[in-house]
């Protein structure tokens, strides 16, 4: 397990954001009146950020609104070291259920839980939840107390696009956090599947937010495009992403929906709030009586892909029209 680098995240302030849907601090109390459902997530960040709001969304929409349950909804604002408090906090007061979004989160809440690992993780926004040490297989149920909605990549299929909109694509640029489980693992998954395409990877390290401008900068220049992989820290600063990239002449494209409404170009994704709703349904199920381990791993929804055509526009990129007959456009 890796839980090495700690995000800074310029623009948020404060080292601890809460939005608890019942107030702060509400879990934990011991009383079993109402059910205690604690969600941490890693990141202020859209995307993921909706992620917890189709969470909170599917429990009321399965009869567990807010003055039905306890719940703590705490943010780490990409800090891992804070995550690991937040987890702690949260293995002591015994919630009935933990949501995790991230594979950081997801990875300190399990440490948080041991030995015992009696308190049931649901997770969401884990690409691969084998490699990131929470489960032995995505098949089947976990027989632990961790289960979950892990992300299925659409980087082939990115690529795919990328293919459509550039004919002539020959380098795709990508810029991650090394530190990262989930990036590490697109990154292969990446140079695996761009080599069989004939298309070259850039890549450009960054290990916090404010390192992210010099990585686009240095490959800017060098590619055709630049794909946003599922990357935290790049998440964070994706309007620099954009702002080098658009002066570059250069498209950006990505493998989440929100990323595209963010300013990327066009992108193969999801809409997180569903993937928070099929959260939901396992937390309800393991509150009705059901144990973790009992409920079995899915996959997110399929992706779909996104067109941005002002981001197009500012970039001076034309998008092909036979891309845009089979897009969202937003």
């Amino acid at each position: 397990m890796r839980l090495r680098s700690v995000l800074s995240i310029a623009a948020v302030t404060g080292m601890l954001v809460t939005t608890a849907a019942c107030g702060s601090g509400d879990s934990g109390s011991g009383s079993k009146d109402r059910p205690d459902i604690a969600i941490l997530n890693l990141a202020n960040v859209p995307s993921l950020n909706d992620i917890v709001d189709g969470v909170i969304a599917g429990l009321a929409e399965q009869g567990y609104g807010k003055d039905k349950i306890k719940l703590d909804s705490q943010n780490a604002n990409g800090d891992i070291g804070v995550a690991q408090s937040i987890a702690a906090k949260f293995a002591q007061a015994e919630p009935d259920v933990i949501v995790t979004v991230t594979t950081p989160a997801l990875q300190a809440a399990i440490n948080a839980t041991r030995p015992a690992r009696s308190i049931p993780i649901v997770f969401g926004g884990v690409s691969d939840p084998v490699a990131a040490g929470a489960v032995k297989s995505l098949e089947g149920a976990t027989g632990t107390n961790v289960t979950g909605v892990y992300n299925v990549n659409p980087i082939p299929g990115i690529l795919d696009v990328g293919r459509q909109m550039l004919p002539n694509l020959k380098k795709v640029g990508i810029i991650y956090n090394p530190g990262e489980d989930n990036s590490v693992a697109d990154v292969k998954v990446m140079k695996k599947e761009a080599a069989t395409r004939g298309i070259e990877v850039v890549e450009a390290t960054a290990d916090n937010s404010n390192n992210v401008q010099a990585a686009a900068q240095s490959i800017v220049g060098k590619v055709d495009t630049i794909i946003l992989i599922q990357d935290t820290t790049v998440a964070t600063a994706q309007a620099v992403v954009n702002k080098v990239a658009r002066a570059g002449k250069v498209p950006v494209l990505a493998i989440d929906a929100q990323l595209v409404e963010e300013g990327a170009v066009a992108g193969l994704g999801r809409d997180n709030r569903d993937t928070g709703r099929q959260l939901a349904k396992k937390v309800v199920e393991i509150l009705k009586g059901a144990k973790p381990g009992d409920v079995p791993l899915e996959p997110v929804q399929p992706a779909k892909l996104v067109v941005n055509e002002e981001a197009a526009r500012l970039t001076g990129f034309t998008v092909p029209a036979e891309v845009l007959a089979k897009a969202k456009v937003v």
